[in-house]
């Protein structure tokens, strides 16, 4: 029992979880192709984060009457939101590549996609950091557990599937969003900066909407998580000017 709570025996166990499930032989692909769910995501990552736009004709050429959104304009279907928060790890595998490119030059041997290796990073950084969070908001209730334990209990629910296999998907993205306005709210009715995390509640909100638009009850989360302080639904934070202020921001852009 006294080796579980040791803090080095925690970690080895977790790289020991890391390595088991971290395979690298999808890796050595070129790229994640149309069309299924996977690409969406993967297009919306790639637009953003290589051509710094919005503009589809590179990711969807000769697939444009497939994927289109009401509008009539060419974008693919899943929603842009996972997109965004994995377009940084794009961005750094892409110029790795382009470093040992140029680097390299006419001796250049391609002996892996670093631009999908490290995109595939993303899912994964998001699940730990999903799990640190609510190991936090734990904290704030007093509840008392270890990384190790709230890992060994994420896994067991099956998103650890999509971070590790199919980490283009949006599920993880999805937990970590609702988990970051949970970890906020608790701030807000804990501490003191209650202008500063009410102003940054309606960004959260906003990144869960954009990950998944039928993420609709996020808007109601902070309200939820007052019932747990004050016993009541409290609207107070609802009606913060500074968190009406972000609201309008987000509304606007």
């Amino acid at each position: 029992m006294n080796l579980i709570k040791n803090k080095n025996f925690q970690i080895l166990l977790l790289a020991v979880f890391f390595l088991l499930f971290f395979k690298i032989d999808f890796r050595f692909e070129e790229g994640i192709y149309c069309c299924g769910d996977d690409y969406d995501y993967y297009a919306h990552a790639e637009t953003i984060s290589l051509d710094f736009d919005f503009d589809y004709s590179n990711q969807l050429n000769g697939y444009e009457d497939r994927r289109f959104n009401l509008d009539g304009k060419i974008a693919p279907k899943g929603f842009v939101g996972s997109g965004v928060l994995s377009s940084p790890f794009l961005l750094i595998g892409n110029s790795v590549d382009t470093f040992l490119q140029n680097y390299q030059k006419e001796k250049y041997i391609k002996f892996m996609n670093y631009k999908l290796l490290i995109y595939s990073f993303s899912a994964v950084s998001y699940m730990f950091f999903t799990i640190y969070l609510l190991q936090k908001c734990l904290n704030f209730l007093n509840v008392k557990t270890t990384f190790l334990e709230l890992t060994l209990i994420y896994a067991a629910s099956g998103v650890a599937y999509f971070a590790f296999e199919r980490f283009s998907m949006a599920h993880v993205y999805e937990t970590f969003s609702i988990t970051l306005i949970i970890f906020y709210s608790f701030k807000y009715y804990l501490e003191k900066k209650q202008n500063l995390y009410a102003f940054i509640i309606p960004i959260t909100i906003l990144i869960s909407l954009l990950v998944r638009l039928v993420n609709y009850y996020s808007l109601i989360v902070p309200l939820l998580i007052s019932y747990i302080f004050k016993k009541r639904f409290d609207k107070d934070l609802y009606i913060n000017p500074y968190f009406i202020f972000s609201t309008l921001i987000e509304i606007k852009s």
